[in-house]
């Protein structure tokens, strides 16, 4: 049986289009990436994909706001991302993605915004997720160390049955809304929401960064100690984040 296919967009402005790539190829994927005005004109290239990915970057700028634009041109794909996902395939959208796919309504019923971070500021630093329920990309009470790298990362207003990542300290408890730990004042601490029975996972959080454990923020100090331990650490060891796109592949599988 042959690895499921994979499509990630890319377009002006996207640019974690590689790593994203890479990770799901890593994993057994068989990834391609499409430009976007490719798909517009011949959309068959989903025919028979099982994931379709939306990466981050600052898609045409955001000089009209956060994945508007792009968001304005996948309407005219509306009817093939509901066929889509109707066919339980998965759908992943990260940091730019995952605006992008709140723009779209694409997660459930309820109506999910985002705004500037509540610090007035881009972040870009670690943080601590936990998995509040169970789907296709991870497991209720996952602990997963990820990078965030935004300055709209503020989700608010949606239905909190549909939260699946949540901002945590170190010991799994929820921020509260404490600045670092959440750090952009989302609501309840939402990292990443789900719909479609936990099938599309919209997240503003970078997996794709945090993949191998040379990606980590304290990669030589591990190492460094894990040497004085007399313990091995593996470099290109996975982190906790890659299991979100293995889960998938597993789900798929």
């Amino acid at each position: 049986m042959s690895n499921p296919r994979a499509v990630v967009l890319t377009g002006a402005g996207i640019n974690c289009e590689r790593e994203s790539a890479a990770a799901l190829n890593h994993v057994g994927f068989d990834a391609t990436i499409i430009h976007i005005v490719d798909l517009l004109q011949d959309s068959s290239a989903l025919d028979d994909a099982r994931f379709l990915l939306f990466p981050g970057g600052f898609s045409y700028g955001d000089h009209a706001g956060a994945a508007f634009v792009l968001a304005e041109q996948m309407r005219r794909l509306e009817d093939v991302l509901k066929t889509f996902v109707e066919k339980k395939n998965l759908v992943l959208g990260i940091c730019n993605g995952c605006q992008l796919l709140l723009r779209l309504g694409m997660i459930g019923e309820s109506k999910w915004g985002f705004r500037e971070n509540a610090g007035g500021h881009y972040e870009c630093r670690w943080v601590n997720l936990k998995a509040s329920q169970d789907s296709a990309f991870f497991k209720k009470g996952d602990i997963i160390p990820v990078p965030v790298a935004h300055g709209e990362g503020h989700l608010f207003g949606g239905d909190h049955a549909e939260i699946g990542l949540q901002y945590v300290d170190e010991n799994g408890e929820l921020a509260a809304g404490a600045y670092p730990i959440n750090p952009n004042g989302a609501e309840a601490d939402t990292a990443g929401v789900i719909a479609h029975d936990g099938r599309v996972l919209a997240m503003m959080p970078h997996p794709e960064r945090g993949f191998f454990n040379w990606h980590r923020a304290d990669a030589m100090k591990a190492a460094e100690l894990a040497k004085r331990s007399g313990v091995e650490f593996d470099l290109d060891g996975l982190t906790p984040a890659a299991q979100i796109f293995a889960n998938a592949y597993k789900t798929l599988k």
